[in-house]
């Protein structure tokens, strides 16, 4: 039974014939080397003989691409049909996909990690609260002795200029002694209002005894 092989690479030496093309592969040394071979063989040059219909099919005889060619080794062939060591009766045959040079990683583009876009903020209707002059809340000094995040500040300043109002409502308490109002929660927003130029701002009034309002509730 004839032996089958399988050979890869660029044809050389490519001779259109009477009746068939006649080719050069080289393949490297194999561990189990045909009879006869010397197993130290680094490379083996064969002589693939192949039907003109099949030639064409791969682009021969001007091709320039690498094959892929399946046949059954022969020995009948005469010296003169086959200048390779070995001969190769070649019956299917395919043009191989170029290959692709993978490129060193410091030139291979990096790609970004995906960040699914977050949704905007849903701003309340501040056309529910009342509205207040700024003149007229008062800030504790438990606030005043803290200077809210600057960086947070500006973010949220931005923010609001774009948008065209604050994101909440500030919260005060009326003042016990009825003048205005006491900021309870909001001083950053406050803060902002103030840099922006307002003169009102929506208020959310709260009822709080002495004790609870005392508290210094956030900066926001």
């Amino acid at each position: 039974m004839p032996a089958k092989i399988s050979l890869t690479g660029i044809p050389k030496s490519v001779e259109v014939l009477s009746d068939y093309y006649r080719l050069s592969m080289e393949e490297g040394g194999t561990p189990n080397p045909p009879k006869g071979l010397p197993k130290s063989s680094s490379s083996i040059t064969y002589t693939v003989l192949l039907s003109h219909k099949l030639g064409r099919k791969l682009g021969l005889p001007e091709t320039s691409q690498r094959l892929l060619i399946q046949g059954e080794l022969t020995l009948d062939l005469p010296l003169e049909a086959c200048p390779g060591e070995i001969g190769v009766i070649a019956f299917q045959g395919q043009v191989l996909p170029e290959r692709q040079e993978k490129a060193p990683e410091s030139e291979q583009p990096q790609t970004q990690p995906v960040v699914s876009p977050l949704p905007p903020r849903q701003r309340p209707d501040l056309s529910l609260y009342p509205k207040v002059a700024l003149n007229e809340i008062k800030v504790p000094a438990a606030f005043l002795a803290r200077k809210p995040n600057k960086e947070k500040t500006e973010a949220l300043k931005a923010a609001v200029a774009a948008y065209g109002q604050l994101d909440e409502p500030i919260v005060v308490r009326p003042a016990l002694d009825g003048s205005g109002y006491v900021l309870y929660d909001g001083y950053r927003r406050y803060i902002i209002a103030r840099q922006l130029g307002w003169t009102t701002v929506p208020v959310d009034v709260r009822s709080m005894d002495d004790e609870a309002s005392s508290g210094v509730r956030t900066a926001r």
